[in-house]
């Protein structure tokens, strides 16, 4: 049974074991209650007694730093996640999980029919506006010219028409046209005569007198008189062979069998064919009897075309005639109208006329003149304007076509793909995850006691859970001022580059000598024979000299370089203070210190989201006079410490001015000199059990007779 559930049995009262559980409970805090009575009975009988012991320790120069420590976690400096800058349905997708991309190489690719008809639709625009423009400013061709004269000809010709029809009708008909008129209507009356004469002898005639019979009546005649004819010989033809020939197996010598069926046709045909079968008699009464056959049926045949043409001569006259009588009839209408008055309907449509073709041809000259001046000033722009209009209308198209395709804003590795093949997608709609692996960065949270410590530009040193024997070299970046405040804890958001061994080189000496100190890589350089520290045989003047030219201001040691501000530091790499008059041996100093360091630095990178803490170094202190702080006191206001006269081997107050300390070490600013020893009182508690208990206090005694050197 679980925690939970006993706790609730309890609560309840339903347990059974109630009673003994909360039993055991008050026995095991009274046995506690118990044991801290008898231990402070016992104590209390007892008389502390406190003894003092003073050490020496000799004041020595060395290196001193102070660090802040914080949580840290690994993240991408480049982490984006990626979506299309339009809408549309998924139609490839080129990348999977884990893939690595250069920038600008596509990731997916979507399809909008909208889209490209848009761009299709600009790409015309722009043609046609250019090709006015184009059309437009061009001179006239000469075909062109020779249009626009003949527009104007045109134009001219119908003025004139127009005027005289006008003219006609105000001045009345004339002799001339008069005469005209009844000429035109003699001859359209012979025209109407002439079609009826011709009618009626097609259809009138009397076919027994030769002479009004017209040529077709006639051939129709002629061809019933031939149907006659070669039906009688038909007949004969029939009957010879029929009495010659009674067994020929061939019947054609039915009462109606006349013209011969296509049947028996093809049988007296197969009997000429076969001469060994037939007399020579035979085959003569059969090539006579299909001979007489098909002359009748040809004569029926003529008699047909001829009855046929004569109705279409019909026909013909009777059109003949209605196109004659018409005829007629509008000449008649003409000469009424030539000799009757001109209505006003009539003057005013004259009128109009005339004035449209007057303003066809104002049209047709302003229109050459317009051609031939070519465009304004206006016009030109206006056509401009319309297409650099289409070419922004293109350009977006084309830009939204390229949004149609997803590349890769920077280079990367893909961490998650949350699209499919298909998928309808929009501007909201995640795409990729893509994080820059090679770039990578600590993120840390600093408190807000430790936050005035902290500066752009300090080194510090990480180590992460995942790899806890190797540690990382970082340079502080960026520090946010908005605090994060999490159950009520304040701290400020900071961001630090991680140093590779790649990108040492590019760094500071100078910046670098705290980290160079941590890491117990030597930041001295010494002659030979000598442990002080110099900058190099003869460029020591050279340098100064520089650093005063460039910045006018003169310093007496090179190290005082690093007080410098960033700009003045800048002016003297400008310069070449800091790079060309360095000495020899300092430069191997240099690089001796960046390969000590470069082989220190981790060369496997860690990962995305491995956590750790770090180490950042906020001020260091080279070659400091430092003593315990625990040895120094306090009176009246003012620091003091226990020094050791090495005559008399007496003690006496010292009073001090300090400085930078990291708690357990305190810097000497003055009152002090290296190789000074001073006391250090300890004062030891001691029971009467003779169990002791180290505790330090301040001691009141200048005199001690347990003294130890430390060195």
């Amino acid at each position: 049974m679980s925690t939970n559930i006993d706790i609730d049995s309890l609560l309840s009262g339903k347990n059974p074991n109630r009673f003994s559980k909360v039993l055991i409970f008050l026995l095991v805090i009274a046995l506690i209650g118990s044991y801290f009575l008898y231990d402070y009975i016992n104590n209390e009988n007892e008389e502390a007694v406190f003894e003092t012991i003073t050490t020496e320790h000799v004041v020595e120069k060395t290196n001193l730093t102070t660090s802040v420590e914080a949580a840290s976690t690994i993240i991408a400096d480049e982490q984006l996640q990626t979506r299309f800058n339009t809408s549309g349905k998924v139609l490839e997708i080129y990348v999977s999980v884990g893939d690595y991309v250069e920038k600008n190489q596509p990731l997916a690719k979507l399809i909008n029919n909208d889209s490209e008809r848009t761009l299709n639709r600009a790409k015309i625009t722009l043609e046609e506006a250019e090709l006015i423009l184009q059309e437009q400013t061009q001179p006239l061709s000469a075909l062109e010219t020779a249009s626009n004269n003949q527009s104007i000809i045109n134009a001219q010709s119908q003025v004139l028409n127009a005027q005289i029809t006008l003219d006609n009708l105000l001045a009345g008909a004339t002799n001339l046209q008069k005469s005209s008129m009844e000429y035109d209507l003699a001859t359209a009356k012979q025209q109407v005569n002439t079609a009826k004469t011709t009618l009626e002898n097609l259809t009138k005639s009397n076919p027994e007198t030769a002479t009004n019979i017209s040529t077709t009546e006639k051939a129709v005649i002629t061809a019933g008189r031939q149907i006659d004819t070669t039906l009688a010989s038909l007949k004969v033809a029939r009957q010879n062979y029929c009495t010659t020939n009674q067994n020929s197996g061939v019947d054609v010598c039915g009462a109606d069998d006349i013209p011969l069926s296509a049947i028996n046709i093809k049988a007296l045909s197969d009997q000429i064919n076969n001469v060994n079968a037939i007399s020579n008699d035979l085959y003569s009464l059969t090539t006579s009897l299909l001979q007489s056959d098909a002359s009748y049926k040809n004569a029926l045949d003529n008699h047909k075309l001829q009855k046929q043409l004569l109705d279409e001569a019909k026909v013909s006259s009777q059109e003949s005639l209605d196109i004659a009588e018409k005829r007629l009839q509008n000449k008649n209408d003409q000469n009424t109208d030539l000799l009757a008055e001109p209505t006003t309907e009539e003057l005013q449509q004259a009128n109009n006329t005339l004035n449209q073709a007057q303003a066809s041809l104002t049209v047709a000259n302003a229109r050459n003149a317009e051609d031939l001046a070519g465009l304004s000033e206006i016009d030109i722009k206006q056509l401009q304007f319309s297409i650099e209009k289409a070419k922004i209308t293109l350009a977006e198209a084309e830009e939204t076509i390229n949004d149609l395709t997803l590349k890769a804003p920077f280079s990367g590795t893909i961490g998650s793909v949350d699209i499919v093949k298909g998928q309808n997608v929009t501007t909201n709609t995640n795409a990729f995850l893509l994080s820059n692996l090679d770039s990578i960065s600590i993120d840390m949270n600093i408190s807000e006691t430790d936050l005035p410590n902290i500066k752009t530009g300090q080194f510090g040193i990480a180590n992460f859970n995942a790899m806890p024997d190797q540690s990382y070299l970082f340079e502080i970046s960026t520090i946010s001022f908005i605090p994060e405040i999490s159950q009520g804890v304040v701290s400020y958001p900071v961001k630090a580059n991680i140093i590779t061994r790649n990108n040492i080189g590019s760094l500071d000496m100078e910046n670098l000598q705290p980290i160079l100190v941590s890491l117990g890589i030597s930041t001295e350089e010494r002659t030979e024979g000598n442990n002080n520290r110099t900058e190099g045989s003869g460029d020591r003047t050279e340098l100064l000299a520089c650093v005063e030219k460039a910045i006018g201001t003169s310093i007496s040691n090179p190290r005082d370089i690093r007080n410098l501000t960033p700009e003045q530091r800048t002016q003297l790499q400008e310069a070449g203070c800091l790079n060309g008059n360095r000495s020899e041996r300092g430069t191997n100093r240099s690089q001796q210190q960046l390969n000590s360091l470069r082989s220190l630095l981790n060369p496997t990178p860690p990962h995305i989201g491995m956590n750790g803490s770090v180490t950042i170094i906020t001020e260091i202190k080279l070659d400091a006079l430092v003593i315990p702080s625990k040895s120094i006191k306090e009176e009246g206001g003012k620091s003091y410490v226990l020094l050791q006269n090495e005559i008399s081997k007496t003690s006496e107050k010292q009073f001090i001015t300090t400085g930078f300390t990291d708690f357990s070490q305190t810097e000497i600013i003055s009152g002090l000199e290296e190789g000074n020893i001073i006391l250090i009182e300890t004062q030891v508690v001691k029971s009467t059990t003779n169990t002791t208990t180290e505790e330090e206090r301040e001691g009141t005694s200048l005199e001690s007779p347990n003294i130890r050197r430390i060195r």
